[in-house]
């Protein structure tokens, strides 16, 4: 072999080595601009689901701010319901007490009345201690 077709040869493979270098290179370069294009869409979304997220969140607190007033709301309603319960039931109480005074009274007044007499008394104390029977 001649000195020629081994320069040849040589020059010829170096030739390749920096081809397939040049070819690798660009590769890579390709793929980098690719991975750089993927990693901007994923930052794109990323952005754009913390800001639904924020969103959502502030919606969530505005609701929750209004579901605890409506329940302190609620609370006080209740409260004063149970307040105007136990004031009738305290009215009720004494207009019992009130009507069985007055009872009291008329019976005692015929009893005393010297213009009632006696068989009246009888009749008079017999229907207001039945009207008493029919309120219990």
């Amino acid at each position: 072999m001649s000195t020629t077709v081994i320069v040849v040869i040589v020059v010829a493979a170096v030739l390749l080595i920096v081809l397939a270098g040049l070819l690798s290179a660009n590769s890579r370069r390709r793929s980098r601009q690719l991975r750089r294009g993927q990693a901007a869409e994923h930052r794109e979304r990323a952005q754009a689901h913390g800001l639904n997220a924020q969103r959502e969140q502030t919606v969530a607190d505005r609701q929750a701010a209004r579901a605890k007033q409506a329940q302190g709301e609620a609370e006080e309603k209740a409260a004063i319901a149970r307040l105007e319960s136990v004031t009738a039931d305290d009215r009720a109480q004494a207009a019992e007490r009130e009507g069985r005074l007055a009872q009291e009274h008329r019976e005692r007044a015929s009893e005393i009345d010297p213009d009632t007499s006696s068989s009246e008394q009888d009749e008079s104390i017999g229907r207001m201690r039945g009207e008493r029977d029919v309120d219990r």
